[in-house]
């Protein structure tokens, strides 16, 4: 037991050293309920180069990521543009916040789950 806390709390650090690496400091601390949206401003394509590295980094399995549960798309398409003129998916979607807990789990797991809505 005492050795998986231990590999839990040297997985986080991994983590938030990788994260500061990728996008440099934070004032806020980086901690267990830090989300990569909301707390770190990530969104769009810079979540998504972000998570890419963070799979490959951490080697984990993904086929189960679905990257517009979590993140707000990016940028100007003809999707995007005829959402101009109909009831826009994005506006009204509840995104699932990933969490730098979320991420130690999935670390440790090697494989992609969805964290669980609170």
């Amino acid at each position: 037991m005492i050795i998986t806390h231990i590999n839990m709390e040297t997985t986080f650090s991994k983590i938030a050293e990788f994260i500061i690496q990728e996008l440099g400091n934070f004032r806020k601390p980086l901690n267990k309920n830090t989300t990569l949206d909301k707390d770190l401003g990530l969104a769009g394509d810079d979540a998504g180069e972000f998570m890419s590295l963070f799979f490959r980094e951490f080697s984990i399995e993904t086929k189960n990521f679905d990257f517009e549960k979590h993140f707000v798309l990016e940028g100007f398409s003809l999707i995007n543009f005829s959402a101009l003129f109909k009831k826009s998916k994005q506006k009204n979607t509840k995104y699932i916040p990933i969490t730098l807990g979320h991420l130690e789990k999935v670390a440790i797991e090697k494989v992609w789950t969805s964290p669980t809505v609170a």
